[in-house]
């Protein structure tokens, strides 16, 4: 069975294959991209090694992910039944930071299969970031979650101002 994935802020990657010369966005990615531009840049020491991410943008609501620090990754996705490991990686001549889901993921809104680095700006991926903690709080990086969480659902263990985001 494909794993059905979606990257922190996936709808930034069509933007993301950073060559900023050829992407191309629809007016409903333009709108979540500039949604989360409007966000503060809280997290401009993101990522960390060692930590557990929070983030949310509007169209995926909140994830968490477990970044490590030999560039591993683990993404617990709203609706998803395990965390998804990744690779990751940041990019500093192209200011972005890039992910490798698994060759037999799919992000349903980029409409990409997993197996290769998809990279988003750094700047806009760290204005998702609404809270961290250090460690792999939920152990994610066993691939299992603690339990199934819809798109709104922020797992209480973050301490944020929740009414700072609009979920829908």
């Amino acid at each position: 069975m494909i794993a059905r994935i979606l990257l922190t802020f996936g709808l930034a990657l069509g933007l993301a294959s950073c060559d900023d010369s050829t992407a191309q966005v629809s007016p409903k990615q333009a709108e979540a991209i500039q949604a989360v531009q409007a966000l503060p840049n809280n997290s401009k020491d993101y990522p960390q090694p060692n930590t557990t991410y929070l983030s949310f943008d509007p169209g995926h609501g909140y994830q968490v992910t477990f970044m490590r620090g030999d560039n591993v990754s683990w993404l617990w996705y709203p609706g998803n039944q395990r965390s998804l490991p990744a690779s990751w990686k940041v990019e500093a001549t192209r200011n972005a930071i890039c992910w490798k889901y698994g060759s037999r993921t799919y992000n349903p809104v980029t409409k990409q299969g997993g197996g290769q680095f998809n990279c988003s700006p750094l700047g806009l991926v760290q204005r998702t970031k609404v809270a961290a903690l250090k460690g792999d709080v939920f152990n994610l990086s066993s691939g299992q979650i603690p339990y199934r969480r819809k798109k709104c659902d922020a797992p209480s263990e973050f301490s944020f101002d929740q009414s700072a985001y609009r979920c829908r």
